[in-house]
């Protein structure tokens, strides 16, 4: 069991899989972040910040573009504590963290984003290729509230993050 974002017990099983300022590389601690925003008049969902969180700066700007396409102002970083720092300064509602960061590793970043009260309601998601249950049990335990293995099917992330901006606060 653990409290979901709106304080209610939620079972192992619901888990699921399934589904602006421009921040320039960080040269003295080696941590990087960068900034992509976008807004699409046309989306009917609001535009979300969306913090991308990949060690392969391939992956995530891949990500970020897609989220961009989407409507979605993104952010992103490539460690542990560049996760930290730009989930304190740019405040974003989802963050889609990647499991196997060098460094402080993904259950720890969200076990320390958990901790703090101005993330009652962030939602975050793994996004991993450790596909194993004792992975997806560990993932629960560290706070994250959905589970994906790479390669994500975007679509379904997509769908995922459209669900989620219906229920999170404007």
């Amino acid at each position: 069991m653990r409290t979901d974002r709106n304080n209610t017990r939620v079972p192992l099983e619901k888990m699921q899989e399934s589904p602006t300022d421009s921040v320039q590389p960080d040269q003295s601690s080696g941590s990087h972040l960068d900034s992509v925003s976008g807004v699409d008049p046309l989306n009917e969902i609001p535009t979300r910040r969306i913090l991308v969180v990949d060690d392969n700066a391939d992956s995530a700007e891949t990500m970020a573009l897609l989220l961009k396409m989407s409507g979605h102002e993104v952010i992103i970083a490539h460690d542990g504590e560049s996760t930290l720092e730009a989930a304190s300064k740019h405040r974003p509602e989802i963050i889609l963290l990647d499991v196997g960061l060098p460094g402080m590793h993904g259950y720890e970043v969200a076990q320390r984003l958990r901790t703090l009260p101005e993330n009652e309601n962030l939602v975050i998601v793994a996004l991993t290729g450790y596909g194993q249950e004792q992975d997806r049990q560990r993932a629960l335990e560290a706070g994250f509230d959905y589970y994906f293995v790479k390669p994500v099917d975007f679509s379904k992330l997509e769908s995922l993050v459209k669900d989620l901006s219906r229920d999170l606060p404007d």
